[in-house]
């Protein structure tokens, strides 16, 4: 990046010294002028990505460039919002960490993952790496980690900060962390997990409504599920309060589902019960049920504004 931006100011001046003699000489020089306008700003672009990456912000070109291979777009094709892949393939590497801590170790844990957050989410590949705690029991945290392709996950466990949130962690568990997989069906693309803004938290944090509702279907029944819940979530992100509403799909089990649903208030939540998309979704899968659905509500510590939940702009 240095040289890149030493070449680029180094180039910008000798252009301005080529105008001058042009100006004084009346000599005409455009040519050479043209050709390295066109250099430095090859030389800018790069710069400017690779910048953008270090900061966490990926431009969409830059992302599709770290992100999946040429293959999987080629093979890739959307019907009815649902992106069609081949068996294997995944959309987004997604982890959610269930952690329990020992009574009175809470506060410390928090503030250690809240570290390793910070820093896991500048890396290369990392879409989100959210830190949650239990309204019901505050012992209990999830950690929702979502990457854009399997070196993500790896890269991350090698990483000083990961090494060093483990050890610090370590005598603080109540029982060992456990760790579920999941692939997304909607959004529709890894990159649609990444926030707008580079501004994740701030001292006063927003009392956002956060529930992960964990459904399991009956087998045979999984594409009618699908299809049934992504209508309602596509519903869903366009009602006012709405900051997300995806839908995960167990990447070990086909018949477990995630839906994870952030709202700016526990008010908005509850008018989504209220919703004609919601009430037909509910009886669209009742049947599907293969036992009652269960729901998890959380305080959402990082991100902990809404502007770090509400993507702008939803892979549909």
């Amino acid at each position: 990046n240095t040289y890149h931006s030493l070449f680029l100011f180094a180039s910008f001046e000798a252009m301005a010294s080529q105008l001058g003699a042009e100006a004084r000489g009346g000599r005409s020089t455009r040519r050479p002028i043209i050709l390295a306008l066109i250099a430095c700003c090859a030389v800018s672009l790069s710069s400017l990505r690779l910048c953008c990456n270090a900061l966490g912000f990926v431009a969409p070109s830059a992302r599709q460039t770290l992100g999946p291979s040429p293959a999987r777009s080629q093979q890739g094709r959307r019907s009815g919002g649902i992106v069609a892949r081949q068996a294997g393939e995944r959309m987004a590497y997604i982890a959610v960490v269930d952690v329990q801590v020992k009574e009175g170790q809470e506060d410390a844990f928090l503030q250690a993952s809240l570290a390793n957050a910070r820093k896991s989410k500048n890396e290369p590949t990392n879409q989100r790496f959210d830190v949650l705690q239990s309204r019901d029991d505050p012992n209990r945290f999830a950690l929702v980690e979502i990457y854009r392709n399997p070196s993500g996950p790896t890269g991350h466990k090698e990483t000083e900060h990961y090494a060093t949130w483990r050890d610090t962690v370590a005598d603080m568990m109540a029982a060992p962390r456990s760790a579920s997989q999941w692939d997304t069906i909607f959004p529709g693309k890894a990159s649609s997990f990444q926030p707008d803004t580079l501004m994740h938290e701030r001292p006063q944090a927003s009392n956002m409504d956060v529930t992960h509702v964990y459904v399991s279907v009956k087998p045979g029944t999984e594409q009618a599920f699908i299809k049934a819940t992504v209508a309602n979530a596509k519903s869903s992100v366009m009602e006012p309060g709405n900051l997300r509403f995806d839908v995960l799909k167990n990447v070990d089990d086909p018949t477990q589902f995630l839906l994870v649903e952030v709202y700016r208030t526990a008010g908005d939540a509850l008018d989504h019960k209220e919703t004609d998309h919601y009430k037909l979704w509910r009886n669209m899968v009742a049947g599907m049920m293969a036992k009652d659905r269960v729901g998890k509500k959380y305080v959402a510590h990082y991100p902990n504004i809404p502007a770090s939940w509400k993507k702008s702009e939803m892979a549909m």
